[in-house]
């Protein structure tokens, strides 16, 4: 479940719009960004820094990629994003939002779909306001749709087994 294309999930509508330094620093932390993806987003934002054009500059080879996006971030914004920081916490919510709704949008089977949010919750970092979203009925995993409905925001949205 955990691969494919990152930042076109992040962009999906109902995900929260542009994508910023947070989401790329939390990308890049849990594993969806790989430094490709981070250089091509950086690129993209035509960062004139010194910092980023250092990053540009390293590649994705360079063993420095890892402090030289912290370096362009704080030269971007002006102060980094930590674990545990209000920033890297609501981004981290935005990749497990956009993460559940490509499960949505994919898994055939609500067995898949417990499978799923149970990725989701390993991969994305493990908050305890996930834990409702699964359960066992007869024996097997299922997806409490109502409590997944709350989580994406979306109470009573019509979200079901069907």
């Amino acid at each position: 479940m955990l691969d494919g294309n990152w930042m076109e999930d992040l962009t999906r509508p109902g995900t929260g719009g542009a994508v910023g330094w947070a989401e790329i620093i939390v990308g890049h932390d849990l594993g969806f960004l790989g430094p490709e993806a981070v250089l091509a987003w950086i690129g993209g934002q035509h960062l004139a820094g010194e910092a980023c054009q250092a990053l540009l500059a390293c590649g994705e080879e360079g063993g420095n990629f890892d402090r030289l996006l912290r370096l362009a971030c704080i030269e971007a914004i002006g102060h980094p994003i930590r674990i545990g920081h209000r920033a890297w916490m609501g981004a981290q919510d935005r990749w497990r939002k956009a993460l559940i709704l490509r499960a949505l949008g994919t898994e055939r089977t609500v067995r898949g779909l417990a499978r799923t949010l149970e990725d989701i919750y390993e991969g994305a970092g493990c908050p305890e306001d996930m834990l409702p979203l699964w359960c066992l009925r007869d024996g097997r995993r299922s997806v409490d749709f109502h409590a997944l409905g709350r989580f994406l925001g979306a109470p009573g949205a019509g979200l079901s087994a069907a």
